[in-house]
């Protein structure tokens, strides 16, 4: 049978040994009216400070997380940690300190390998850098996805204007010849504009493939 809150207060002590079973009976009963108060009063008393020498020991304990994009990770490193634990040192060494532990830090190995011979003057740079680096490296990134479907929209738009050319030529090859004195004034004109339609697209292929033409 689970106890109530107040059975536990009252038991909480049993389970403390020490120092931490001193300073629970010292407490007031304010500080004892619920579980999570007395939690929070032995978390002030007992939990290190944040000095430079613990804040540093977290700091270099510190990696990307998995999922945490490359400017979270920076930020994390920078803001949360980084001048905690050299707040005595000047903002240039903090800044060379905080590079250093995000390249090191970088869930890609390969990446923090390869960057860890690189010098930064600011954080963002080594960001951006490792950014870049990863969207020409990594085949699943956005960017390499887009790039791919930007140049498989590109060869089948190519594919398509040769298709239409080669068409374009057959329905012109299947009319009658215009010196015949059969064919009609019409079906003539509808012939001319045909073969200059024709002429046009193959030039423009021409030029296409030659690289000095765009879609």
């Amino acid at each position: 049978m689970a106890w109530d809150e107040r059975t536990s207060i009252k038991n909480f002590g049993l389970f403390l040994e020490g120092e931490a079973s001193s300073h629970y009976y010292d407490m007031s009963h304010e500080d004892r009216r619920s579980i999570a108060s007395i939690f929070q009063n032995m978390a002030e008393r007992f939990e290190p400070d944040e000095t430079p020498e613990t804040m540093r020991a977290v700091f270099t304990k510190m990696a990307q997380q998995s999922g945490e994009e490359l400017r979270e990770f920076a930020a994390r490193v920078k803001k949360k940690i980084g001048p905690k634990a050299f707040q005595y040192c000047p903002s240039f060494v903090i800044e060379q300190e905080c590079i250093t532990k995000f390249i090191s830090g970088l869930s890609n190995k390969k990446a923090a390998e390869g960057f860890s011979f690189h010098k930064f003057e600011h954080l963002k740079d080594a960001v951006e850098a490792v950014r870049l680096y990863l969207n020409r490296n990594c085949p699943e990134s956005v960017v390499t996805k887009k790039v791919r479907y930007v140049e498989q929209a590109e060869g089948n738009g190519e594919a398509q204007f040769v298709r239409a050319v080669s068409k374009l030529s057959e329905i012109s090859e299947r009319f009658p010849n215009s010196q015949n004195s059969g064919t009609s004034t019409s079906n003539q004109s509808i012939l001319q504009q045909t073969e200059k339609s024709l002429a046009t697209l193959q030039k423009s292929l021409q030029m296409l493939k030659s690289g000095k033409g765009t879609f």
